[in-house]
């Protein structure tokens, strides 16, 4: 899966693949792929490239103040980042992908 984040996040392209391989592993770890579904891969993704932003920039602060997502929850301390504004784009998009995960029992009647 690594070769698909540094082709779908060009600015990983050159990104050591062990480093990507070690934050996909921890993306794995926060998503059930039987609650994704068909939208595990592109969630992992996201979210993998997100923890790579997070490590690019030296540290997590300022980058989430608190986010739960399903039982996903990213709490990083940082007091001027209240109001989750200086999340990552990664995370964003994240996030959508995990709007679209069916919530709950599903019940058909026939």
């Amino acid at each position: 899966m690594y070769t698909d984040i540094q082709n779908n996040f060009s600015e990983f392209a050159s990104t050591d693949s062990s480093l990507i391989t070690r934050y996909i592993a921890k993306a794995e770890q926060r998503i059930d792929e039987d609650v994704y579904g068909s939208l595990y891969d592109q969630a992992v993704e996201y979210l993998t490239a997100h923890l790579l932003s997070v490590e690019a920039n030296g540290s997590a602060s300022g980058q989430i103040s608190k986010e739960k997502v399903g039982d996903l929850e990213l709490n990083y301390d940082n007091p001027s980042t209240s109001s989750g504004e200086n999340l990552t784009s990664y995370y964003q998009e994240f996030k959508n992908i995990s709007k679209r995960v069916p919530k709950g029992p599903l019940v058909l009647t026939i």
